[in-house]
């Protein structure tokens, strides 16, 4: 049986349509707690709100961002897919449409033509993102971080993770078939 935890790392404010988000989920998932960390720090809420799933035995995190929308179908389709890692395609917040999703190659982290169903990639967005906690496990404290020794440059902590449980042996997956939206000025 799944034990799921909803992460969210905050820096200050959650958006009025994250709450009606986390609400809808709650309310159709009564079984799964929520884990909020607060501090201008997004790695070290991340890597606290492991640390207490873990520490409680949770199954899955599912990651969300303070200005994340989507409906419960999400995580469903989720935990349906049934992999280590999975995230949604979302975008940047800005006018470009730029998605948060990266490809590898020749050891450089890239863009490309999304595929339109599940697929395999080098990062994801962990604003809406569901990961077993025995992925954690393995790879190894600090989960995230911005500074990545292959890369040689800073990357985003939720990059920083993802290679690193490739390296762990972990595939990284998005399902491009749900839909979510970011939260800016517009819904991204």
């Amino acid at each position: 049986m799944n034990k799921i935890a909803i992460g969210i790392s905050s820096g200050d404010n959650i958006k009025a349509k994250t709450v009606a988000t986390i609400f809808s989920l709650v309310k159709k998932h009564p079984e799964i707690d929520l884990i909020i960390k607060q501090s201008c720090l997004v790695h070290k809420n991340r890597n606290d709100i492991v640390e207490e799933a873990l520490k409680d035995n949770y199954t899955h995190i599912f990651f969300v961002d303070t200005d994340m929308c989507f409906s419960p179908q999400v995580l469903e389709r989720l935990l349906i897919r049934d992999k280590d890692i999975i995230g949604a395609n979302y975008y940047k917040r800005n006018l470009n449409k730029e998605t948060v999703i990266k490809f590898m190659e020749d050891g450089k982290l890239v863009g490309k033509q999304i595929p339109e169903d599940l697929f395999e990639c080098a990062s994801i967005g962990t604003g809406c993102a569901l990961i077993k906690t025995d992925v954690f496990k393995k790879i190894g404290f600090p989960y995230f971080d911005f500074k990545d020794e292959m890369q040689k440059e800073e990357v985003g902590e939720d990059v920083f993770f993802c290679l690193k449980a490739i390296r762990n042996g972990y595939k990284v997956w998005v399902d491009n078939t749900v839909d979510v939206g970011h939260i800016g000025e517009y819904v991204y």
